[in-house]
């Protein structure tokens, strides 16, 4: 039995077949046996019981069970000890507090024994706290007692006061696992923090001590999880013991001042500030470094003020100059070597490629050959020189990236030392941060305002040129010329065009890599040709589109671009094949002669089996492009050939969708490429594809039918046409109006393009026509799918169809039942719509009625057509909705046609404005707009008569009408007219009824763009001017609506200049600060509409507006008011709309005019940025349901913000305490369902608030007060279902 069981060892494994006390018992007899195989497979077995999820023992077994395995730790059997050391965690995490302090006591013993005849003791009880501490989780109930178990133990192995030395390799391992644990459970160390703080900080005072780099290193680990106030006091501890200390103990302390910065994460101003203090003083000590003894001090500082300017480049901000300057004059520190970095970066190339004296980077990753940390930086025998420069390389890099201020200031000599410390640097590992400093440096140029731009476009040759001189140089590595490339297409990314006067330089180092024969070849990676062939697509792809292409620049390139399409290595390929798919334009325009190489390069892939899917995209891709481009040169032959493997690629589900676009940008082509019997198999395929579940296959497979329909008809039957129209006719519902509009786009092209279609054109009356009708009625309509209905209905009219002339389609049109001479759709309805359905139904029809007017193009059908509606109106007084399209259609009639003529319709439209119901009033108000813009000379005036008026009972519906005429037409050519217009205007901009101020306002706005250079400076007289505060604020929301109209003008150039000018004076601090609140209010909006439709305008005057919204923000409680209603008060808040119009404008402006990184550099753009965002929403959670669903989705948004997090955690509890009274409201026992569902919405508002802090906010977790605020009321009885949902769906979300 003992050789079967020998025998059997190594592959044992088996699992218990028993259960309960027989399993264990068998097990722990089988472990106590003399010999070791049987002591294996037993510890093995218990392992395996241990990791069961269902194990469970009692008090006395589990005793049994702890001492049993902690007894096999000392097994002279290596393999023995080694199980038991694996048995340790998966025991712990189910046994009692008792049971794991027995189990640390007993490690942290054998972790004491020094003698060597103990070795073997002491490795078990170190690798069984590592593993212990490894494999709990932080989220692991037994993760708190073992951090509070193990903390003052590890603690107590280097503190107290002993004199003695402690061993090293003790210390050593202690540190280590204190280490781990800190990292992995520094949250559940929180009432050992400070006793651990300080025995380290001790630990690190002390002369005598050893592994002092790996206790700085446990100090910066355990940070992580400090809070603000104790992170604050260990930099100010560390920054004393700094300035106490000289010579080499300084770099420790320094390169610890840096580790802090980086890994406290959850700190906040208090610590932000002590890194502000911090930073003069190190810098202060990196000058005053001399002499290669104290390169590694200098280093360290150098180090930690790249951290500094990462972490805190806010409050650091006044310092960013100095460590900037510090830092590039130590870029070229090299005491071996007397060269001056000043010259000019663009002189010859002798000796460019020096030699490499440094190891390679992954040689870097040795802890123990830095200095003090984990930096990867690689050591040379002789000379470490190069750490300083690496390290003052990067430190710039961090400057310019958190103050693009101080390197606008400094740019010119920034940029010469950085190109020349490439020229000159013999160190690759500095060489490649260099690169990597000037890629930021010049992302920050592009997102930080014109001059910087400007700047770095005018550098962009010195760039290309160090970038040419590194590839072409024989002695540069890989990851040199890799770096250097990557630096030329964020060149060309960031700053388009920038590339043009580097073209004929870059183009030879391009051939250089990318030969297949060249001289370097062999030390090419494929890392550096997918940089190499993503910059030529680049470059292909940026070209101007009418500016020519020198042929020397494709001949010298195509060649080898083809001839990577073939490569092994799919990235190779695939890049290269989307640099032919970006060349395409370029060799159809000049340089025709490669049109066949390029077209053989995709389609030798397309045709190929077994490819990677991305290599598959790329060539259906490129081969679409190339026939559709190059379709008349590529010859028939390799034309039919393109189109028969693209055909054959839509039978693979994979390569479906990349087909069907290639084969849709064939038909599309203005080539009109005789495509034979490809047209008819395609259709085909096409028309099946309609009914899958695959929405962008769908709307592919329509865009690619039309463009078949409409341009290659005569390689098409009726029958494969009609199959078409008929799939198609399904999709014509509202459920996707996207495809809706692409199908009624393919009907329209069937009964447009030929006669030979007899049965498709019967299809289209007897299918689509129904489901047009119906889709018609819906309330859903937008812009594209109604610009589709007008175009199919023209089509219709043109095509004088049986069924679908234009009398029958204007009947069927303007009947609201739905039921007149149609035969209806599966499943439709007839228009029961009621309020604003019935008014978008309404719209819809009267915009399909006029373009079936403009398609017969008969002014006598026209006026006969609003004659008849005229008619169908009748009395006003007897006006129900089902007269609603009726109006809306003359409203269009008249914006095509002058309906002056039409007998009654004055008397029609100006008593329709009686009619009950605000929906009727509103459609005759547009529909005498629409008639006076195309009978201005008659309507007109009458508009205007009567809103002179201003006890006229229909001044409002007049101003509306008035509106709809200056928004067809602008304020008119007659000088007089619009005189009178502007007259009438400004007389009722105080009105006392609301409505009509907006109205006003309004047409205000209107004229304004139009007339900017007169208009807009008299209104912003009237905000200054104004002793009336009605005419202030409806002057100001004059602004709103000319900006509005500003954001969807596409002619504004002459307007922009003069709004930009007078902005301030209507959004400015003044009008925000205005003693009215209605004026207050209009500023607020008008600042939120000029954002979102022109953020340029807004930006510039944010310095002075945000602060005074910010204000807008507060509860004022003089606002608020209760109203005695006899048996019950009810309170009234006046301020509510301005605070939730604040905070919305708040939201806006942080999407459309704040950069990412403007909250972390207030002070450069707007002053007390983030402090202000938070502050408000201090108050916004709190406050009313519609400002607290707003402020919860501002919260979410700072939460991603890199430079909201300090203020964001500062606050972090002023926060979580709103949030939690959100949570846990009760609603009234006789809450309705409106009540109900509202109540919910906001629940899961706010946790979706609360996910975005959890999920980007760094250190909010190990915020006490928002860890407990997530573990007792988010994840509470209440809430955790709706919590778990909300995060699987932002899950979700960002996997999209």
């Amino acid at each position: 039995d003992i050789d079967n069981a020998r025998a059997d060892r190594k592959s044992h494994g088996r699992t218990m077949t028993m259960s309960g006390s027989a399993a264990l018992g068998a097990i722990l007899e089988k472990i106590s046996s003399h010999d070791k195989d049987y002591r294996y497979m037993g510890t093995s077995d218990l392992l395996a019981e241990l990791s069961k999820d269902s194990f469970r023992a009692t008090p006395d077994v589990e005793r049994k069970v702890t001492e049993v395995v902690l007894k096999q730790l000392d097994d002279q059997s290596a393999d023995v000890s080694s199980l038991a050391i694996k048995c340790i965690p998966p025991l712990v995490k189910g046994a009692s507090e008792k049971t794991t302090e027995t189990v640390i006591d007993a490690l942290c013993a054998k972790l004491a024994m020094t003698a060597k005849s103990d070795s073997q003791r002491r490795d078990a009880g170190v690798i069984g706290l590592k593993s212990l501490v490894a494999e709990l989780g932080d989220s692991h109930p037994a993760s708190g007692a073992v951090a509070a178990s193990l903390a003052p133990k590890l603690v107590a192995f280097f503190a107290g006061k002993s004199t003695d030395e402690p061993d090293a390799a003790i210390v050593g391992d202690v540190l280590d696992i204190l280490r781990a644990a800190a990292t992995s459970h520094g949250r559940a160390m929180a009432s050992h923090h400070a006793a651990t703080r300080d025995a380290l900080l001790a630990y690190l005072r002390n002369d005598g001590r050893v592994a002092k780099k790996r206790a700085a290193q446990c100090l910066a680990a355990l940070a992580a999880s400090f809070t603000d106030a104790a992170a604050a006091s260990t930099v100010d501890d560390v920054l004393g013991e700094l300035n106490a200390h000289a010579g080499d103990e300084r770099a420790l302390w320094a390169w610890l001042l840096g580790a802090l910065a980086r890994s406290a994460a959850a700190a906040g101003l208090e610590f932000s500030r002590s890194i502000a203090r911090a930073a003069p003083i190190v810098a202060d000590v990196c000058e005053r470094c001399v002499g290669e003894e104290e390169e590694p001090t200098r280093e360290a500082c150098l180090q930690a003020l790249e951290a500094f300017a990462a972490r805190c480049p806010g409050e650091c901000a006044v310092h960013l100059a100095r460590v900037q300057t510090l830092a590039l004059d130590l870029t070229s520190y090299d005491p071996n070597c007397d060269d001056d970095d000043e010259g000019d970066d663009d002189e010859s190339d002798d000796g460019v490629g020096g030699e490499n004296n440094g190891d390679d980077d992954d040689a870097d990753e040795d802890m123990d050959d830095d200095e003090y940390g984990d930096e990867e930086y690689s050591d040379d025998e002789d000379d470490s020189s190069w750490k300083i420069r690496r390290a003052a390389v990067k430190t710039v890099a961090a400057a310019c990236r958190a103050s693009p201020m101080t390197l606008e200031s400094n740019f010119e000599k920034i940029a010469s030392k950085m190109l020349g410390r490439l020229r000159r640097e013999r160190e690759e590992s500095v060489k490649l941060d260099v690169f990597e400093a000037l890629e930021d440096i010049v992302a920050t140029c592009a997102r930080h305002g014109e001059t910087l731009e400007a700047a770095a476009r005018a550098c962009a040759p010195r760039i290309v040129r160090s970038c040419v001189r590194s590839l072409v140089d024989a002695n540069a590595g890989a990851k040199t010329k890799t770096a250097a490339l990557r630096l030329t297409r964020e060149t060309a990314s960031h700053l388009p065009g920038s590339l043009e006067s580097s073209l004929p330089a870059l183009v030879p180092a391009f051939g250089a890599v990318l030969a297949p024969n060249g001289p370097s070849q062999a030390s090419i990676g494929s890392a550096l040709k997918v940089e190499a062939l993503a910059l030529a697509g680049l470059a292909f792809s940026s070209r101007p589109e009418n500016t020519p292409t020198d042929p020397a620049f494709v001949d010298s390139l195509a060649p080898h671009v083809f001839a990577a399409a073939g490569d092994k290595y799919y990235k190779v390929a695939a890049e290269a094949l989307r640099a032919c798919r970006a060349l395409v334009p370029i060799v159809a325009r000049d340089a025709r002669w490669h049109a066949a190489a390029l077209a053989e390069a995709a389609m030798s892939r397309v045709g190929a089996t077994d490819q990677d899917q991305e290599v598959k995209d790329a060539a259906i891709s490129c081969a679409g492009a190339a026939a559709a481009t190059l379709g008349d040169v590529m010859g028939a032959s390799d034309l039919k050939r393109c189109l028969g493997l693209l055909l054959d690629r839509l039978k693979n589900e994979i390569t479906r969708l990349a087909a069907v676009k290639a084969i849709g940008r064939v038909a599309k082509s203005e080539l009109r490429l005789d495509v034979g019997d490809a047209a008819a198999s395609a259709v085909d395929a096409l028309a099946g594809f309609l009914r899958k579940t695959n929405r962008p296959l769908r709307q592919a497979s329509l865009g690619a039918l039309e463009a078949l329909v409409s341009k290659h008809s005569g390689s098409l039957s009726d029958a494969e046409v009609t199959a078409a129209v008929v799939e198609a006719a399904a999709l014509v519902t509202d459920g996707d109006l996207a495809i809706a509009g692409s199908a009624l786009s393919l009907a329209a092209s069937s009964v447009k393009v030929s006669k030979r279609f007899p049965n498709a054109r019967a299809a289209v009356c007897e299918r689509t026509l129904p489901a047009a009708l119906e889709l018609v009625r819906s309330p859903l309509m937008q812009s594209h799918a109604l610009h589709a209905l007008t175009s199919f209905f023209a089509a219709l009219v043109a095509a004088n169809l049986p069924g679908s002339k234009a009398d029958d389609l204007l009947e069927r049109l303007m009947d609201p039942s739905g039921q007149s001479g149609a035969g209806g759709v599966a499943g439709g309805g007839s228009l029961k719509a009621e309020g604003e359905a019935a008014a978008v139904a309404g719209r819809t029809a009267a915009v399909c009625v006029a373009a079936v007017c403009a398609g017969v193009n008969d002014a006598k059908h026209t006026s006969a057509t609003a004659t008849a509606l005229v008619k169908q109106l009748g009395d006003p007084a007897t006006l129900t909705e089902k007269d609603l399209p009726a109006l809306f259609c003359l409203g269009e009639l008249g914006k095509a046609a002058d309906l002056s003529a039409v007998a009654g319709i004055e008397a029609a439209l100006l008593g329709a404005l009686d009619a009950p119901g605000e929906e009727l009033k509103s459609a005759a108000s547009v529909a005498l707009g629409g008639v006076a813009t195309g009978g201005r000379a008659k309507f007109l005036p009458i508009i205007l008569g009567h809103a002179a008026n201003e006890s006229h009972k229909h001044q409002y519906s007049l101003f509306l009408s008035l509106r709809e005429v200056i928004r067809a037409g602008g304020g008119g050519d007659e000088e007089d007219e619009q005189r009178r217009m502007l007259e009438i205007l400004f007389a009722n901009a105080g009105s006392e009824e609301e409505g009509v101020r907006n109205v006003v306002a309004e047409c205000l706005g209107l004229l304004a763009v139009g007339d900017a250079a007169s208009l807009a400076p008299r209104l912003a007289e009237k905000v200054s001017a104004e002793n009336d505060a009605r005419t202030r604020a409806t002057s100001v929301l004059a602004m709103k609506y000319a900006a509005l109209a500003l954001g969807h003008s596409s002619d504004d150039s002459s307007a922009l200049p003069v709004f930009a000018e007078v902005l301030p004076k209507f959004v400015g601090s003044i009008p925000l600060r205005d003693e009215d609140r209605d004026v207050r209010r209009a500023a607020v909006q008008t600042l939120s509409a000029a954002a979102h439709a022109r953020p340029e305008l807004a930006r510039p005057i944010l310095a002075d507006a945000l602060p005074a919204v910010f204000e807008q923000t507060v509860i004022d409680k003089s606002s608020v008011r209760v109203v005695d209603l006899g048996p019950f008060k009810h309170t009234v808040d006046d301020g509510l709309e301005l605070r939730k119009a604040a905070f919305e404008c708040c939201d806006t402006l942080l999407d459309a005019c704040l950069p990412a990184d403007s909250l972390a550099n207030g002070g450069e753009s707007v002053s007390g940025c983030a402090s202000g965002y938070v502050a408000a929403l201090v108050t916004g959670l709190g406050d009313h349901y519609d400002v607290k669903m707003v402020s919860h989705a501002l919260l979410a948004k700072l939460a991603t913000r890199p430079g909201a997090s300090t203020v964001l955690l500062q606050r972090l509890k002023e926060l979580v305490d709103p949030m939690g009274k959100t949570l846990t409201a009760k609603l009234k026992g006789d809450a309705v369902k409106q009540e109900i569902d509202r109540n919910e919405d906001l629940v899961r508002s706010c946790l979706r608030a609360v996910d975005a802090c959890e999920a980007h906010l760094a250190g909010a977790s190990n915020d006490p007060a928002f860890a407990e605020f997530i573990a007792k009321t988010v994840n509470g009885e209440r809430t955790a279902a709706k919590y778990a949902a909300i995060k699987a769906e932002a899950k979700a979300t960002d996997k999209e």
